[in-house]
């Protein structure tokens, strides 16, 4: 004869149907809003390693407007303000119509701050800068640079 398997079953005194179903929503709250958060920063952090790409290439750029008159007056390299700045915001209006541009030129130093909003998930917008500053520089500079 056969015996009877005795089955061991666990009884609740209430229902639990429902208990999973509120755990896997809560989760994917969770997880969605890690994932939320994760976008946007990688969104900001990206923005800025652009501008600041923008700002030294630019600010490089717009360094290399050398006052030939004043060089050859007075031997002293100097950047020529009004077309630097001219050349800086034109290639910050090329390279990124958003941002804006800031110029300061003194002596042989172009400086250059761009700022952009970015406009993240949910309609928030944050500002985003960089900036740079670059010196000027010629073949003939540089060697008398060297030799001191």
């Amino acid at each position: 004869m056969k015996a009877k398997k005795k089955q061991n079953r666990i009884s609740f005194s209430h229902s639990e149907g429902g208990v999973v179903s509120v755990f896997v929503v809560i989760s994917l709250v969770g997880i969605l809003s890690i994932f939320w958060l994760l976008s946007d920063g990688a969104e900001i952090r990206n923005g800025r390693r652009r501008l600041a790409d923008i700002a030294t290439q630019v600010a490089r750029d717009a360094a290399q407007e050398i006052d030939i008159s004043q060089l050859r007056i007075s031997g002293k390299l100097v950047v020529h303000p009004e077309r630097a700045k001219q050349r800086a915001l034109l290639a910050v209006s090329k390279l990124d119509a958003n941002a804006t541009a800031n110029v300061k030129v003194l002596d042989d130093r172009v400086s250059l701050s761009i700022s952009k909003n970015v406009e993240l998930w949910g309609n928030r917008i944050v500002l985003i800068s960089a900036s740079h500053s670059a010196r000027a520089t010629t073949k003939f500079a540089s060697l008398e640079y060297q030799k001191e």
